[in-house]
């Protein structure tokens, strides 16, 4: 067994939001009510760095932006909840440049998402950052092949099949979910 498959994990690494100082243009969409860890990351970008940020977060956060909106380098666009987000990131994955960083902050199910629009778009492992918050992630079941939408609970049921799924701590980048399996009754 080669030494790369010894450090390979199954569970993804989540990190802080810190800007690359390399890169040329920086996208970041979020679905984090937390705008405090935004601002503090839009802080630290170097000087003439254009940030597109796509949020997908409800209307009292909105006025949190205005600072960022009055910033020719930044380019803030709000979604409402699931509406528009998907679209209008994907546009702005096909418009970026070489050089482009790409950080996605949420819960898993929002993360993983916009990950996989990324590959879609050719960026990168090394082009994404990932912040997660939040409280939901999906969990794949073996027995009806369906992916529900779940909390942190090691043991749920399955909205399709009904199986209670002892969800184990090994995740599909691919699919973007956790393994849930029969629980032991």
């Amino acid at each position: 067994m080669g030494v790369n498959m010894l450090l390979r994990r199954s569970t993804p690494l989540y990190t802080e939001l810190v800007p690359t100082e390399t890169a040329n243009q920086h996208i970041i969409a979020s679905n984090c009510n937390n705008i405090t860890s935004l601002m503090e990351f839009t802080k630290k970008l170097p000087p003439l760095a254009l940030l597109i940020i796509h949020l997908e977060i409800d209307s009292d956060n909105i006025m949190a932006l205005d600072s960022l909106r009055t910033d020719e380098k930044f380019q803030v666009i709000t979604h409402k909840p699931q509406h528009g987000i998907t679209h209008a990131m994907l546009n702005t994955l096909n418009k970026s440049s070489m050089g482009t960083m790409v950080y996605f902050s949420g819960d898993e199910v929002f993360i993983w998402s916009m990950v996989k629009l990324a590959k879609n778009s050719g960026i990168t492992d090394d082009k994404i950052v990932l912040n997660r918050c939040g409280s939901k992630r999906n969990v794949y079941c073996v027995h009806c092949s369906t992916i529900n939408i779940a909390d942190y609970s090691s043991i749920i049921q399955c909205n399709t099949c009904g199986t209670s799924l002892f969800v184990r701590n090994h995740f599909s980048r691919r699919m973007g979910a956790y393994l849930g399996v029969r629980a032991d009754n």
